[in-house]
């Protein structure tokens, strides 16, 4: 825009000889402009030659130059020197670097006692200068205030692809934008002491998108985010890493938005197979980035060797330490490659390899393309989270039968994902340790204990079953006798004993004695009170059927009997003596008549359960006037017999009964019992009175069918101990005999008249 040499004739005309020297002094350039470079001059070399040049006390104000840069002045080529002293560049503007100067290329530029004020570089940067490839830049006794590069770095000095400008009055560089300085332009020189501006907030009110004072091209690439080893990071889940561009001051070049850097992995010497070199990890996730304002964020995933797991005790050994490094290719730089240097990566270990509620998800490292020398064997692992139905507490949760992975959820429990388990019911624990064979595995929830009248399900096929642990209600007739033990199963409550909620309350009778049995996992009777006899108990018997256990009773010693109580058997009552039920002693038995009374019912056999000959037994009980205290069922047997169907009230109970069979008694029952009176005159009134009508009545009265042929006899001594011989002994109060011999003598004579007059008067009724 003012003066340019090239080294050469200003007009091309070699017989005019080289320009070798531009001297220029106490001169004022203003609003020069120029459309590429050096708005005011431009001195460009080639071709081996050299050229002087000397600014002394010159001012260049509002000069304006292209994308070459240089708004005052600019250089380029090599074998150029330039000094420049006592000079001033204020107001001048770029559109390229160096809004006051620019020197690029084998250049030697020496400033002192100049000051750069308000210049602007709209480019790459310096506001105030710019010093690149090779330029060699030496300042003195110099001020930048008020420059700008909004775009590039250093308001005041931007150098790039060459070596740090120097301070030749051994001032630190800051002191360009430090306060204080006051450098004279237009022929004066002045000189100051300028002190160090890096940690001055003002930077000389220079400003720029990075480094307001000074700033360089790429010096590294810096990587950050590597965990601590106090917090380390977790195998195959995201680690978000920074990778930022500094220049040589350690500033983010924020100018730059194009380059693209990149993660790897750095290999590493390993002891293993007798020493080789190789990669210690995988990554994975994001790996490659390009660059926002200098800087980028890979969420990325490293995944650790591993040459041996185990999890009693716990632990992780990884091939060597995982290593990364960030790498890149600077598009503001010709391309050139960036590195950083290489960072270790903490990674967790053991039993704190994962988060809890994860687990160490391996792989071959072959199947991830990896080959190791020295026939060394590795596994890649990574951290998985357990979904919902499944849980882990334990990262390694399956050594060595299996591969670490998620456990299912224990039937007894709620699995929401991770480690969020609960359990209703039961006492549950993490098993510590592993057990041997089909055993818990450490890391599983084992249930230890059920609530009380709960069953405790943790085997299959005898051994334990970790996905079928659940605690399982009895039911209302049920009990367990250990809800802490898995081979304990619920069982019929016996007869004998009261059950509620799974549980075994006692016995029904008072005094009666039961203890649990673990090898059989049922109660045990083992004893009955006086009065009582113990039926069924397996404490007496070499029984060990678990369903013969619901039988145990200690059952009411019926009449004509007296039971010693504990496991004792029953003893019957001497011939012509009675006892009544819940006698304990020989001295229960008193002496007594007995009256013998046979009848028909139209049930059959298999109808007269226990609660239908309670009710025979109160009935007879009735007529006789004795009470059923007195009665005991001798025999019951089947005798067939016909009824015609018939509307009365009586044949309707007897269909209801029988549940509608087409003849309401196609089979009908004999019974036979037995009364005790206490003399001869008391037994035959009883006699008398057991009618047809009387036995009948009271019949109906418990809802039962009337009965027919009904015989009543008093017998004598002889027959009653023949009775007690032959073992015909009855149940009293609804209690029946186990085994009967039903008797075949017919009734004769005057007996026989009696059984048909009262046929007769049952036909009438």
């Amino acid at each position: 825009g003012g003066i340019a040499a090239w080294g050469y004739t200003c007009y091309g005309d070699d017989s005019a000889g080289y320009v070798e020297a531009v001297v220029l002094r106490d001169s004022v350039f203003e609003g020069c402009a120029a459309g590429t470079s050096g708005g005011a001059v431009y001195l460009a070399s080639g071709d081996s030659l050299s050229l002087s040049s000397n600014v002394s006390g010159v001012s260049f104000v509002k000069c304006r130059s292209g994308e070459g840069g240089g708004g005052g002045i600019a250089v380029s080529g090599s074998g150029i020197t330039i000094d420049v002293s006592g000079s001033g560049f204020e107001e001048c503007v770029t559109s390229g670097g160096g809004g006051g100067l620019s020197a690029a290329g084998e250049v030697q530029i020496m400033v002192a006692g100049s000051r750069f004020i308000a210049n602007q570089a709209l480019g790459s940067g310096g506001g105030g200068l710019l010093a690149r490839d090779g330029a060699k830049l030496s300042l003195s006794n110099t001020s930048c205030r008020n420059n700008s590069a909004p775009a590039g770095g250093g308001g005041a000095l931007l150098w790039t692809r060459t070596s740090e400008p120097a301070s030749a009055d051994g001032e630190s560089l800051w002191s360009l934008c430090a306060d204080g300085v006051d450098a004279v332009g237009s022929g004066g020189n002045a000189s100051s002491e300028a002190g160090t501006a890096r940690n001055r907030s003002d930077q000389g009110k220079n400003a720029a998108a990075y480094g307001p004072c000074l700033a360089s091209g790429y010096a590294q690439l810096e990587l950050l985010g590597m965990p601590a080893a106090s917090s380390p990071a977790y195998p195959g889940l995201a680690l978000s890493l920074d990778i930022r561009k500094l220049d040589w001051y350690g500033q983010v070049i924020a100018s730059d938005s194009s380059s693209a850097v990149s993660l790897a992995a750095v290999a590493v010497n390993y002891s293993l197979g007798g020493g080789h070199s190789g990669l210690s990890a995988i990554l994975a996730g994001t790996t490659t980035a390009t660059l926002l304002r200098g800087s980028a964020t890979l969420p990325v995933q490293v995944r650790p060797l591993y040459t041996s797991i185990t999890l009693d005790p716990p632990a992780t050994v990884a091939l060597a330490p995982a290593s990364l490094r960030a790498l890149g290719s600077d598009y503001t730089n010709s391309e050139g490659t960036m590195s950083s240097a290489p960072h270790a990566v903490p990674m967790a270990q053991g039993i704190r390899v994962c988060p809890q509620g994860y687990v160490l998800s391996t792989s071959s490292a072959s199947e991830s393309g990896i080959v190791l020398g020295g026939g060394v064997l590795a596994v890649v692992g990574s951290c998985a989270r357990c979904g919902s139905g499944t849980y882990s507490v334990n990262p390694l949760s399956g050594y060595p039968r299996s591969p670490p992975a998620c456990l299912n959820c224990p039937a007894g429990g709620v699995c929401r994902g991770a480690s969020n388990v609960t359990f209703e019911l039961g006492r549950w624990e993490v098993a510590a340790s592993s057990q041997g064979g089909t055993g818990p595995v450490a890391g599983m929830f084992v249930l230890l204990a059920c609530p009380a009248g709960y069953r405790l399900v943790n085997t299959v096929a005898g051994g334990f079953s970790h996905d079928q642990q659940r605690c399982v209600a009895c039911g209302s007739n049920e009990y367990v006798i250990d809800s802490t033990l898995g081979n304990m199963s619920c069982q019929v409550c016996p007869v004998g004993a009261v059950c509620q909620g799974g549980l075994m309350l006692g016995g029904r009778v008072a005094g009666s004695v039961w203890a649990p049995n673990l090898s059989l996992g049922v109660v045990v009777l083992l004893s009955c009170p006086p009065g009582y006899e113990a039926t069924g108990s397996l404490a007496s018997s070499s029984a060990t059927s678990i369903a013969a256990a619901a039988s145990q009773d200690c059952s009411t010693c019926p009449a004509a009997y007296f039971c010693q109580g504990y496991l004792s058997s029953r003893n019957a009552c001497p011939s012509g003596t009675y006892s009544p039920p819940l006698s304990n002693s020989s001295s229960a038995c008193r002496p007594a008549v007995f009256v013998r009374v046979i009848f028909f019912l139209p049930l059959s056999k298999g109808d007269l359960t226990d609660a239908v000959l309670a009710n025979v037994t109160a009935a007879v009980g009735a007529a006789s006037g004795l009470g059923t205290s007195k009665v005991v069922i001798e025999s019951v047997s089947s005798a067939r017999r016909t009824t015609s169907k018939s509307g009365s009230r009586a044949t309707a109970r007897v269909r209801r009964l029988l549940k509608g069979r087409a003849e309401a008694a196609e089979s009908s029952s004999r019974l036979q019992l037995k009364l005790a009176a206490d003399d001869v005159g008391q037994a035959s009134v009883v006699r008398d009175r057991l009618t047809n009508v009387a036995v009948s009545q009271a019949l109906e009265k418990v809802d039962l069918p009337p009965a027919s042929q009904v015989s009543a006899s008093v017998l004598d001594d002889g027959s009653a101990a023949g009775s007690a011989k032959d073992g015909q002994a009855g149940i009293i109060g609804g209690a029946v005999c186990a085994a009967v011999v039903v008797l075949a003598l017919s009734a004769a004579g005057a007996v026989h008249v009696r059984n048909r007059r009262l046929a007769r008067a049952s036909r009438r009724l």
